[in-house]
């Protein structure tokens, strides 16, 4: 069937979106916790203070999950490494 094995959307996408959203509406708690999910998943730290903007951090992340999709880090890995 048509598109039945495509990736379209990524779990971790929406859970950045989600976490972009309650940071932007004072959530920052709930915002806190989707970011947590990502790192977690990934086998990273969750987000402390110390990291400073929390926006800034979502969108690391978010940079992060980007590059190491597939093809995308094979691309990145030929022009850069």
């Amino acid at each position: 069937t048509l598109l039945a094995n495509d990736i379209l959307i990524r779990l971790p996408d929406i859970l950045l979106l989600r976490a972009e959203m309650k940071a932007a509406t004072g959530d920052r708690e709930g915002a806190v916790a989707d970011l947590d999910v990502v790192r977690r998943r990934a086998g990273v730290a969750g987000y402390s203070e110390a990291e400073g903007d929390l926006r800034r951090a979502i969108q690391l992340e978010r940079d992060r999950e980007l590059l190491f999709q597939t093809g995308v880090f094979r691309l990145y890995a030929q022009s850069h490494l």
